[in-house]
């Protein structure tokens, strides 16, 4: 599904731990749930490396803001 791509898209971005990260629109398609853990996980690497991140959802970039 387009959600799971997401996830692993996701993944693959983390996995050689670089110190940018660009993301866009990285939880389309994805349910509830599995959108609120990725944002989660966002925030966390936020706080070691940089992200940028596009998005049309502005509530989940405000949230973003907050976690950080």
């Amino acid at each position: 599904s387009g959600g799971n791509k997401r996830k692993l898209s996701l993944a693959l971005a983390l996995v050689g731990e670089p110190a940018c990260i660009f993301l866009d629109e990285p939880s389309s398609g994805m349910d509830a749930v599995s959108r609120r853990r990725m944002w989660d996980c966002i925030a966390d690497v936020a706080k070691r490396r940089t992200i940028v991140l596009t998005s049309h959802v502005m509530e989940e970039i405000e949230a973003s803001f907050r976690c950080l």
